[in-house]
C-alpha cells in the first residue's frame, strides 16, 4: 500500500487531467441512468398508443444519449490513462536516480535481470492499479449509487423489498 501512497504523491501535478477524469466520470455514469429511464417511459407511453413518430424521437434520444455516453467514456480512459502515464514516468525516473546512486556492493548481491523484471513488473502493476483500478471501482460505486437513486425515485417500495433479498443473493 506504501508504494501506492507515494504513486498518489506524483497526482497532484497532473491535477487537471483528474478533474477531467472525474467529471467525465460522472457525466458518463449519468448518462448512462438516462438511457433505462427514456426506455421506460416508451414503454409506458407511445408503445402502449403505438404511435411511431414519438417512438422515432425517443429512439434518436436515446442514440444521442449513447454517443455523448461514449464521448464520456472516450475523454474519461484518455484522460485516466495520461495522468497514469504521467505518474508512472515521474516514479520512473525516481526509481533509475535511486538505482544510479546505489552502492555497487548491491549489484553483486542482486542479479540485473531479477531487478529489472521486478521493477517493470511492479511499476506496470501500479499503473494498472491506478489507472483501471481505480476508475473501476469508482464507476461501479457510482454506477451503484445511481441506481439505487433510480429505483428509489421510481418505486421506493419495490427497492426495499429488492434490497430485502440482497444480502441472501450476495451470499
Amino acid at each position: 500500500m506504501g508504494s501506492l501512497t507515494r504513486l498518489f504523491e506524483l497526482v497532484p501535478k497532473y491535477w487537471l487531467r483528474g478533474l477531467m477524469a472525474l467529471f467525465s466520470l460522472l457525466a458518463g455514469t449519468g448518462l448512462s441512468m438516462t438511457i433505462p429511464y427514456m426506455v421506460k417511459k416508451v414503454i409506458d407511453g407511445p408503445l402502449v398508443t403505438g404511435d411511431l413518430s414519438v417512438i422515432n424521437k425517443y429512439v434518436i434520444m436515446i442514440l444521442a444519449v449513447a454517443l455523448a455516453r461514449g464521448a464520456a467514456a472516450l475523454i474519461q480512459t484518455y484522460c485516466t490513462e495520461s495522468l497514469a502515464q504521467s505518474a508512472v514516468f515521474d516514479l520512473r525516473n525516481r526509481l533509475y536516480n535511486h538505482l544510479q546512486h546505489l552502492s555497487f556492493n548491491h549489484y553483486d548481491r542482486v542479479q540485473t535481470g531479477e531487478l529489472m523484471s521486478r521493477l517493470t513488473s511492479d511499476v506496470e502493476t501500479l499503473r494498472m492499479a491506478m489507472g483501471w483500478g481505480l476508475v473501476n471501482f469508482t464507476a461501479n460505486l457510482l454506477t451503484l449509487l445511481a441506481v439505487l437513486i433510480m429505483l428509489f425515485i421510481l418505486d421506493w417500495q419495490l427497492t426495499l423489498v429488492a434490497m430485502g433479498v440482497f444480502p441472501f443473493a450476495y451470499f
